[in-house]
């Protein structure tokens, strides 16, 4: 606990001294720090507002707030806030690049397991079945390595394996790394995966996926996951065809667990100031359901 404070602690400073510096109100800052370095500070962010049918009523599954400085083209902090979580902080990381081919991160990163599907700023569909889930711990302490060239990005963690804000409980890590290659402009492939012991089990956990566009604007993706704790393992297929500001979206997810097979279909409207969502799922063991969900962005000044 006391070095994920350290990593939050050092964060803050960063961000109050950019702004102390300068007496800066606005949500973007440019704040001299020392002869030729500057911070960039800027704040974003977003809240989700959801309605369903069934037990859970309105909503609000996911809300974030966004905060990043950067000092020069080397070190960066990061800090992002989901407010109504029980766990407010999700990620406290301090960055720095040695080249685009790698940069560290400290601090309470990602893991990479977690974009098995795209996060709930970017999702199409308004349920996270999969990203809950097939994900122990979507965020984690620890230190990661990432870069890219071209075609070609890797991302790679050594963590402690117990979550966000849990300190680690015993002298094991856990690793996970992720990989990108998109060898044509229609095609990308994705593959990751992650293992770590715990005190009564091994746990290991990967997915591949490929990303097909036939068209501009049609866009394919399958995927296939598993967990090796839980004893199970599932693929989804799913397709998005955009219209102007409206895409229609559909998806096939089946698992294991349950023979448990859904069908989702729904459409989504995007504006730069809020997306909404609203879709319709059908399960072979449960009955149809709807959910709509209205996100509205927080965003810097240019």
């Amino acid at each position: 606990m006391a070095s994920h404070c350290l990593v939050v602690m050092a964060v803050l400073f960063i961000f109050n001294t950019a702004a102390l510096a300068q007496g800066a109100t606005g949500v973007q800052d440019t704040t001299s720090v020392g002869e030729g370095q500057k911070w960039n500070v800027s704040c974003s962010g977003y809240f989700q507002v959801k309605a369903s049918t069934g037990k859970q009523g309105f909503s609000l599954p996911f809300s974030k707030f966004f905060l990043d400085g950067r000092l020069g083209k080397k070190l960066s902090a990061t800090l992002e806030l989901r407010p109504f979580d029980g766990n407010p902080i999700q990620k406290a990381y301090i960055g720095y690049s040695l080249n685009p081919l790698a940069t560290i991160l400290a601090g309470q990163i990602s893991n990479p397991i977690k974009y098995i599907e795209p996060q709930p700023e970017e999702n199409k569909f308004t349920s996270y079945a999969l990203y809950q889930h097939y994900v122990a711990n979507p965020d984690d302490i620890g230190l990661a390595v990432y870069g890219e060239r071209k075609t070609f990005l890797y991302y790679v963690c050594l963590v402690n394996g117990t979550g966000r804000n849990t300190p680690e409980d015993n002298q094991a890590k856990d690793v996970a790394g992720y990989i990108s290659f998109t060898p044509l402009s229609a095609f990308c492939l994705e593959i990751a995966g992650q293992t770590g012991k715990q005190p009564t089990f091994l746990r290991q956990a990967g997915f591949i996926r490929g990303t097909f566009k036939p068209l501009s604007a049609l866009e394919i993706q399958l995927a296939s996951m598993g967990r090796t704790d839980l004893k199970e393992w599932g693929w989804y297929a799913s397709s998005s065809y955009l219209f102007s500001w409206l895409s229609l979206n559909t998806r096939l997810h089946r698992t294991t667990q349950k023979d448990n097979q859904e069908w989702t279909v729904g459409i989504q409207a995007n504006d730069s100031d809020f997306k909404f969502t609203v879709d319709a799922s059908f399960g072979r063991r449960q009955h149809p359901s709807f959910a709509a969900v209205m996100q509205l962005y927080i965003k810097g000044k240019e």
